[in-house]
């Protein structure tokens, strides 16, 4: 074993080219360096690293800079520290894979989805949109709870929240979430600022960088992307609806050790499918015989009827929350700017996710969790969520027949907020999002959800948009130019 190896790199070189490569400071070039002599053998598994005082003496940094670039080795699983000893080069099987953040694909992708998240286009034009229309929120309501909050709050100005969140909401929940044969408890829950904060927090808590978490082909582009950022290695599998689907989750499980499912057993976004207790039952066996947790995102349940009088997902009380974790929210039915979401789990797993949030956010906004306690214990929330549920009914009906008149093949999901249609295979909906966003229209292409070429033929809708003869007749143009460019 070779011992006290030192980087041969000039430090007036070293500080020289941090001037060159504005971005890269020191810390980030020193950890590259280490990185490609390790990856590429130059520095064998098992040789000792020169220590903090010798490596910063030699290249004349701060022993915070190698403190830094050390404890991101470590991170990265390619060193490891022996308390006393010094640091060491792990063992080749030891090491982590090296993670890809984005693949060709989803380069490809990202002028879509940019569009998608930032297009310049009025809210009604929006056909891609997530969000429902201004004119459906509650707004009494809201400010109703909004000013019962500021009153509230300005008592309690001086105080930091629960790291868990506001304790009455909590209770709440709890209550809420509890059925005959499941009862949470305080200790189950935790609150977030949104369910997509709520999503990134379980990833970055529970799993290590190159994890591999198995994904629906279609599912959330919004999911797929926090899941790369978060260095995850994904895996698609077809709908879980599909009769040989966990045929293929087992190959996967058996091919390599799989961290988690991500799914949506309620409401899932796009197809606003929902699992029956076959698949259920199916997805569960799986995860007991190859180990894996179940991260069950109900962002859009609240927009199905038979969720709203039963809360808690056939996966959560059939697993009694054992393997399961499921996360939510509350802005899609009041509003994205009041962001209260949660995760539901067993206590072991919050302990870990308490402990991540605080080092994260030292207190959650008792704010925004002190209105939304309002308005769900009120029942207002509820009362809100059957309106939306009534008009979403009424909208799907409308916008389903505007988009078969055109030729398209709409989905067969009964409730929610999208609609999921296929063009067929001589258009491609990323093209046609092209030529309707020059006409002042934002739509939702289909390779975005399958993160491949294979979703070229589809497009998400919202239907809470107005399918009026202006809009239909600027898509039947753009389908029919569309449609000649493939020929």
């Amino acid at each position: 074993m070779q011992d006290d190896l030192l980087y041969p790199l000039d430090p007036q070189q070293m500080h020289a080219e941090a001037n060159r490569k504005q971005g890269k400071n020191l810390c980030d070039q020193l950890f590259e360096a280490l990185r490609s002599k390790i990856v590429n053998k130059v520095y064998p598994s098992g040789s000792k690293l020169a220590s903090i005082r010798k490596l910063s003496q030699s290249l004349s940094l701060s022993r915070d800079t190698i403190i830094r670039t050390y404890d991101r080795l470590t991170a990265y699983g390619l060193i490891e520290s022996h308390p006393g000893m010094g640091y060491f080069v792990c063992a080749a099987e030891r090491m982590l894979k090296p993670v890809t953040p984005r693949s060709d694909i989803q380069f490809q992708q990202q002028e879509a989805w940019k569009l998608v998240l930032f297009a310049d286009v009025p809210a009604s034009n929006n056909y891609g949109s997530s969000c429902l229309p201004q004119s459906w929120l509650p707004e009494k309501q809201l400010s109703t709870a909004l000013r019962a909050s500021l009153r509230h709050n300005l008592r309690e100005l001086g105080n930091f929240t629960e790291a868990a969140g506001y304790p009455p909401l909590l209770e709440y929940l709890c209550k809420r979430f509890s059925s005959n044969n499941l009862s949470l408890t305080r200790e189950q829950m935790l609150l977030t600022s949104g369910a997509h904060e709520a999503l990134g927090l379980v990833t970055a808590s529970l799993f290590d960088v190159g994890s591999c978490v198995i994904i629906e082909a279609p599912s959330s582009f919004m999911l797929s992307t926090q899941l790369m950022s978060r260095g995850m290695q994904i895996e698609r599998v077809p709908s879980l609806q599909q009769a040989d689907v966990f045929d293929k989750i087992e190959a996967l499980c058996q091919s390599r050790p799989v961290s988690a499912i991500y799914c949506s057993s309620v409401m899932g976004n796009p197809m606003g499918d929902t699992l029956s207790p076959q698949q259920t039952f199916n997805l569960l066996k799986l995860a007991e015989k190859y180990d894996f947790l179940i991260i069950d995102d109900h962002n859009y349940a609240d927009f199905s009827s038979r969720y709203l009088d039963h809360p808690v997902s056939q996966l959560a009380a059939m697993d009694q929350f054992q393997r399961v974790i499921q996360i939510g929210g509350f802005s899609k039915v009041l509003t994205p700017q009041l962001g209260v979401g949660y995760v539901a789990a067993k206590k072991e797993i919050i302990d870990i996710l308490l402990l991540f949030k605080s080092s994260q956010v030292l207190a959650s906004s008792m704010f925004t969790e002190y209105a939304v306690y309002q308005l769900l214990s009120s029942r207002e929330y509820d009362k809100s969520c059957k309106r939306i549920i009534h008009r979403l009914a009424d909208a799907r009906q409308h916008a389903r027949a505007a988009l078969q008149s055109l030729g398209l093949k709409v989905g067969d999901g009964e409730e929610g907020l999208f609609l999921w249609c296929y063009f067929g295979e001589h258009i491609d909906s990323e093209q046609l999002q092209q030529a309707l966003y020059q006409q002042g229209y934002m739509t939702a292409p289909g390779k975005l959800f399958f993160g491949s070429e294979e979703g070229k033929a589809y497009m998400r809708f919202n239907v809470t948009r107005p399918y009026d003869p202006k809009f239909l007749k600027v898509l039947q143009k753009a389908m029919t130019a569309a449609t000649e460019d493939s020929r």
